[in-house]
């Protein structure tokens, strides 16, 4: 019941700024914040109730560093972090950090990304991942933005259990968000990944996000995900996990 009355009391306080919020929205881009800025930064902290492999309610911190080296080029780091405990016990931990260097001279892009995961929940001691990719930006309006990616990945990946694995997969990815009454932004990620070697391991993802703007550099958002792997590491770990938060973000 305590743990009901806690979501209770986040989501209206997330319905109290939906309803009050009166500042312009800005763009998911922070740099279309400042223009004049060739860096930026975000920070989330959020509450998070997490099932499937792990199952807690737990806290979730995640930072996101973006830098222009020249006008056409970004890169962006972004770390993120989950620990919590179930009746005493470790019941979630997981890390991940993300570098990407892109290049875009047009609607289309191109990227890199270097990638490590740790999420020992998932059977995961640690995955390294690195690989090239190319996207197209469909709209790219102040209210509509849609953008479509492929890429190949490259897993260096060791289980809990001792094991190692080379992986190649294939990526596809679609990226969508609608802006609307000039503060709030929905949003939505599809991923579907799958090994090349072998056709029937894959995973989908599926992120559908709502934010709020309180003001300028700071939001309020809701998110649902759900991931889904076809072959998981073993048969003790389940194929869907799920995960919704209620963060707030800081744009420095």
């Amino acid at each position: 019941m305590i743990y009901h009355k806690k979501i209770a009391i986040l989501l209206t306080a997330f319905g109290f700024v939906l309803g009050a919020s009166n500042i312009a929205s800005a763009s998911n881009d922070c740099f279309e914040e400042g223009k004049d800025r060739d860096w930026c930064d975000k920070f989330n902290i959020s509450f998070m109730d997490k099932g499937g492999n792990s199952d807690i309610q737990s806290l979730s911190l995640s930072n996101l560093m973006q830098y222009r080296l020249v006008k056409k080029v970004r890169l962006s780091w972004e770390l993120k972090g989950t620990k919590g405990e179930s009746d005493g016990e470790l019941s979630a931990e997981n890390y991940a950090t993300t570098i990407e260097a892109r290049y875009s001279p047009s609607a289309s892009y191109y990227f890199v990304n270097l990638g490590w995961e740790k999420d020992e929940f998932r059977g995961i001691d640690r995955n390294l991942s690195v690989g090239p990719g190319v996207g197209f930006k469909i709209f790219d309006g102040h209210a509509l933005k849609l953008s479509t990616e492929a890429a190949l990945h490259y897993d260096l990946e060791k289980g809990t259990d001792g094991s190692r694995e080379e992986i190649a997969k294939g990526l596809l990815k679609m990226d969508y968000s609608y802006l609307f009454y000039d503060r709030y932004t929905l949003s939505e990620i599809l991923e579907y990944d799958r090994e090349l070697d072998d056709g029937n391991k894959y995973g989908i993802t599926s992120e559908t996000k709502l934010s709020s703007k309180m003001s300028k550099t700071l939001s309020m958002n809701i998110t649902y995900t759900l991931k889904y792997d076809s072959k998981p590491l073993s048969s003790e770990y389940k194929k869907l996990d799920r995960t919704l938060t209620v963060g707030v973000e800081k744009l420095f």
